[in-house]
């Protein structure tokens, strides 16, 4: 009786040894590098194909002037940021795609500082009042300007310098992680 209960012991320590073994080898077989795109590059995501066309980081108040877009959350210019790109989206898919699919899958996630201290997702209420969508739906090789931004907020832990020459550091603009992360190097103007 105390030999069966030893060998069903060393039978469910070796089934997970085997077990682990196997999410090990599986989570290994799928790492992938990330695609990293520059400004002005073409490249397909998804059902569009994607080419960053300029990006800045604004105060509210430069903002909302020279992009057009309009802060609901506004705060003061020395506490809040605006970081934002604008995208050309061309739909390469052959076929028809509606405004909600385009918006919620091939805008992508988000933005985020190289060192990743720092990431937020895109904010679509402050340019919903400059992306002008033509048409009922995005028609097979129509091309789309969009204005991609989110909030920068001091109190996100920016050190002093950082916040005073926020464009001194790299950024990203993520459009996916998983299972392979593209992401575009933003260069301001």
């Amino acid at each position: 009786m105390k030999t069966t209960k030893i060998l069903f012991v060393f039978l469910i320590l070796w089934l997970n040894v085997i077990w682990i073994y196997r999410i090990v080898s599986i989570n290994k077989s799928a790492y992938r590098e990330t695609a990293y795109y520059e400004m002005n590059e073409s490249f397909r995501f998804m059902d569009v194909e994607v080419k960053a066309l300029e990006a800045h980081i604004y105060t509210p108040d430069e903002f909302e002037e020279k992009v057009g877009g309009v802060i609901g959350d506004k705060k003061d210019d020395d506490s809040m940021k605006i970081i934002c790109m604008k995208l050309n989206i061309k739909n390469v898919s052959g076929r028809t795609i509606s405004w909600d699919k385009l918006f919620s899958n091939e805008t992508g996630l988000g933005f985020s500082s190289a060192d990743k201290l720092w990431c937020g997702a895109y904010w679509p209420f402050y340019t919903a009042n400059i992306t002008i969508v033509p048409g009922e739906a995005f028609e097979d090789g129509e091309e789309l300007d969009v204005w991609i931004s989110t909030s920068m907020n001091k109190e996100a832990g920016f050190s002093r310098k950082t916040w005073e020459n926020p464009t001194g550091r790299e950024y990203y603009y993520v459009l996916e992680t998983y299972p392979n992360a593209q992401k575009i190097k933003l260069k301001f103007d």
